[in-house]
């Protein structure tokens, strides 16, 4: 029985979640007491973007196999892009007393709290589920870690913790632009320059990688070549506010006034 729901899953795995999805809906029909398709059948259906359907799958594996932590840890995470924080907090806490050495929900637990602006708490859980290992995972949180330390004034160590992330994973788009935001923000906008510059030519169709460009560029005074990556950012999609925004803060940068330029590129990210 379980073999079923295990041997299927691998299906979600290997990007195919949609396939997945229909053999464990057939795997139930037979025997709807197998608590593993309906975890299974839960990840596929959280791939598959339908968020509420999983959170009931998880709800069907606890009922057959109560105090499961990796049923309340999905389960946890469903409830969290549901908007239902509470209830997301109590599944992550009670996964962790279930089983105290599972990192993943302190990293549900963690995203929920920095989610809701408790950012010293978030990375209390975030410590766990470095100590305890995520592999495969390090790039998302280290991420998240560095967004919490932005929040609380700490940007060196965010930005260390960006760096930790782009080690783990080196076209890691939200961790190359925070690093970029930080690296200006700390007076090193050469250094933020050479990211934006970096993710350009690994993603060229990135409008944000562009748009970044622009924005170091703008602040370095580098008023032509900060005109034709904006350019590039708005052929790519990537227009915050106005070109009328961008196109004074390139006149600043022409006159001289990188700082207002940089202000004003800053107001519409």
């Amino acid at each position: 029985k379980e073999r079923t729901g295990l041997h299927v899953s691998t299906r979600v795995d290997l990007g195919q979640p949609a396939d997945a999805a229909r053999a464990l809906e057939r795997a139930l029909e037979i025997d709807p007491a197998n608590a593993a398709a309906w975890l299974n059948l839960g990840n596929a259906r959280l791939h598959l973007d339908r968020v509420a359907e999983a959170a009931e799958c998880y709800g069907k594996a606890l009922a057959l196999r109560p105090g499961d932590a990796k049923a309340l840890s999905n389960r946890a995470m469903a409830r969290q892009r549901l908007g239902r924080g509470d209830d997301a907090r109590a599944d992550a806490r009670a996964a962790i007393a279930a089983d105290p050495a599972f990192g993943a929900p302190h990293c549900v637990l963690a995203l929920g709290l920095a989610a809701e602006g408790k950012h010293e708490e978030a990375l209390a859980e975030f410590a766990a589920p470095a100590r305890l290992g995520m592999p495969g995972l390090e790039h998302e949180l280290e991420t998240a870690r560095a967004y919490s330390l932005r929040a609380l004034g700490r940007l060196a160590e965010s930005e260390a913790a960006c760096g930790r992330a782009l080690a783990a994973r080196s076209n890691h788009a939200a961790a190359r632009e925070l690093r970029g935001e930080l690296r200006i923000r700390l007076g090193r906008t050469a250094d933020a320059r050479e990211d934006f510059l970096a993710w350009t030519e690994a993603a060229p169709g990135e409008g944000r990688a562009w748009f970044g460009l622009g924005w170091t560029l703008a602040a370095l005074g580098r008023a032509a070549e900060a005109a034709q990556a904006f350019g590039r950012a708005r052929e790519h999609g990537h227009d915050p506010e106005s070109v009328s925004t961008l196109r004074r803060a390139t006149s600043l940068a022409e006159s001289g006034q990188g700082e207002h330029a940089l202000a004003e590129v800053d107001a519409v990210i």
